[in-house]
């Protein structure tokens, strides 16, 4: 079994003992997508806006995905965690 850490550069700087994902390859590889803020690459700026945000996490996830040889139809599970119920329509609607 090998573990392959994750970490693109266009996506915001891992934090310390972190990674933005970590693939476990074998006979099958799996890749896990640890939480991801809206972040800018800079680490610092994020947008205001809840859509804003769910834009630049979706881009996110498609560089982490790139760069495990994967694409977005390679997702099996997605679990979301909103900050209030105030945005369960724009999440669910998203895209």
């Amino acid at each position: 079994m090998t573990i392959t850490k994750h970490n693109p550069k266009d996506l915001f700087p891992p934090y310390r003992n972190y990674s933005h994902a970590v693939e476990v390859g074998g006979d099958s590889r799996l890749l896990f997508i640890s939480g991801l803020n809206g972040y800018l690459a800079d680490g610092k700026t994020m947008p205001d806006s809840f859509e804003e945000q769910g834009e630049i996490i979706w881009k996110h996830i498609g560089s982490i995905l790139k760069s495990a040889n994967m694409t977005y139809d390679n997702i099996i599970s997605l679990r979301t965690y909103l900050a209030s119920a105030e945005y369960d329509e724009p999440n669910v609607n998203y895209g």
